[in-house]
C-alpha cells in the first residue's frame, strides 16, 4: 500500500515564496483536495510531486523510498493540466 509523503518541500519563483517547509501525507486509498486561490501554490506541488519541477528543498517519499532525483518517467505518476 504506497504512501505518498512529503517533508519540507519549499518552492518560490523569482523572489516569491510559494511554498514553504511544507509537510503532507497521503495514505493509500486516501482522496486529497488542493483548494485555493490562483498563485498560492497548487499546480506547483502537483508538478513537484510528478518530477516535472525540483523543489528549492524537500524530500518526497513513496513508502519509505527517496523519489526526490527520480525522473518523471521513472515515478510514474500522472499529471493532466486543465486545458487552457
Amino acid at each position: 500500500m504506497a504512501k505518498l509523503s512529503m517533508k519540507e518541500i519549499s518552492m518560490k519563483y523569482e523572489k516569491k515564496l510559494i511554498l514553504e517547509d511544507l509537510d503532507l501525507e497521503v495514505k493509500h486509498g486516501e482522496l486529497l483536495v488542493l483548494l485555493g486561490e490562483s498563485g498560492c501554490g497548487k499546480t506547483t506541488l502537483l508538478k513537484i510531486v510528478a518530477g516535472i519541477i525540483q523543489p528549492e528543498q524537500g524530500t518526497i517519499y513513496v513508502d519509505k523510498t527517496d523519489i526526490s532525483n527520480l525522473s518523471p518517467q521513472v515515478r510514474q505518476i500522472g499529471y493532466v493540466p486543465q486545458a487552457q
